[in-house]
């Protein structure tokens, strides 16, 4: 039986697709990356905690989403369409040329339009029904391993989840700390000069020798923050960004976003969201905001406000 879902795939997808100069084994690709997450996605829908991790990774962006409906279907068009292979098509030069292009086809004004027409299409889609009558191959879920993978960054994105004005803490988890290695399968040589912000985005699943760089530089006592923006000003793949995660929790560390404090026992959110920063200005606006944060957050933020900004 056909769903919205279905429809969306095999007509308003491509459809948009077709208006510009994009290749058809392209399309293909992206389509199928697409549809690939969205059922994955789905897939969870019935398991509030799983469902609720999972749109917590787009929460700061879909925050800001238009038009306005249920934040958890703006979160879903994040998760699901939005944080997929359709980013190499907006992003940048190099991010299109892993698909074989010169150039990215699609300008970045039209990604707005991109995501308005995905939220009207599923406004009203009940995904509680489409995934009890789910049938599909679950060995496709690009989301299933995330919880048993990156144990310490899913039960504090758990707390997060919760979308509390008020602060989470939790019972801590005891897990050894990663080594440095473990994230790229390689040792680090010498630290180069490091910018103090890391800026980067795309759905590549490589940490690159920078974002190495400032993760080795980690510690409890020295260096306890690891601070970006917002999730995607980090990266748009998310099992990089649980994979980060766990890395700076395991070490008893803090991962800081200008919206939100994750450590290991203890999580908050800003009460009202900054708009994620999309250039470097915006990233130097949103550490001058201080309002809404719980004392513990604010502490350790107007210290890297400070830092950044001086």
């Amino acid at each position: 039986m056909s769903n919205s879902i279905d429809t969306y795939i095999q007509e308003v997808l491509p459809a948009f697709f077709n208006t510009y100069d994009i290749p058809f084994e392209v399309i293909e690709l992206v389509t199928h990356d697409i549809e690939t997450r969205i059922y994955s996605c789905v897939s969870h829908w019935n398991d509030m905690e799983f469902r609720r991790v999972l749109l917590t990774t787009g929460f700061e962006e879909a925050s800001f989403y238009e038009p306005k409906v249920n934040i958890e279907l703006s979160c879903f068009v994040v998760v699901a369409i939005r944080n997929s292979l359709f980013e190499n098509l907006v992003s940048n030069r190099k991010a299109a040329m892993t698909l074989g292009l010169n150039k990215s086809p699609i300008p970045g004004d039209d990604v707005k339009v991109f995501t308005q027409q995905v939220i009207n299409h599923f406004k009203g889609t009940d995904f509680e029904e489409i995934c009890d009558n789910l049938v599909w191959d679950e060995s496709k879920d690009v989301f299933r391993d995330l919880k048993d993978k990156y144990p310490v960054a899913w039960n504090a994105l758990a707390e997060l989840s919760k979308w509390s004005n008020k602060a989470q803490v939790f019972e801590k988890l005891e897990y050894e700390p990663l080594k440095i290695a473990e994230l790229q399968g390689t040792s680090i040589k010498e630290p180069r000069k490091m910018s103090k912000v890391i800026v980067q985005s795309g759905m590549d699943e490589k940490i690159d020798i920078d974002l190495l760089n400032v993760l080795s530089s980690l510690s409890v006592d020295v260096q306890p923050v690891f601070y970006t923006d917002c999730f995607k000003m980090l990266t748009r793949n998310i099992d990089k960004l649980f994979k980060v995660i766990e890395y700076v929790l395991r070490k008893d560390c803090l991962f800081m976003t200008s919206n939100f404090y994750i450590s290991n026992g203890y999580v908050a959110k800003r009460k009202s969201l900054l708009r994620p920063a999309h250039f470097t200005y915006e990233v130097d606006e949103n550490l001058k905001q201080f309002e809404g944060l719980h004392q513990t957050h604010l502490k350790a933020f107007k210290a890297v406000s400070q830092s950044i900004l001086a």
